[in-house]
């Protein structure tokens, strides 16, 4: 008799979601890169729910990661700060 083993295998899928919410009305802006109106956040904003520091918010914003609005990166896309996340 031959000794056969079983072999099962589970696989487990997860999400996550991130809602950042503000005392202040959100922003709809035009953000050129994604080419539509996009929620914006300033960075402290972003900073402050992520929990991330000033350095990696200029990180993301020098690299092109997460869309400035403005010159002055003083708004930040939502959509790309979203996308960047979800990967």
């Amino acid at each position: 008799m031959e000794n056969k083993t079983r072999r099962t295998e589970i696989f487990i899928e997860t999400h996550s979601v991130t809602i950042i919410r503000t005392n202040s009305k959100p922003l709809s802006v035009w953000c050129e890169v994604c080419r539509k109106v996009v929620t914006a956040f300033s960075p402290e904003q972003i900073a402050l729910a992520l929990r991330l520091d000033g350095d990696a918010m200029r990180e993301f914003c020098q690299t092109g990661e997460i869309h400035s609005i403005n010159d002055n990166n003083s708004l930040l896309c939502g959509d790309s700060l979203a996308a960047h996340f979800r990967n």
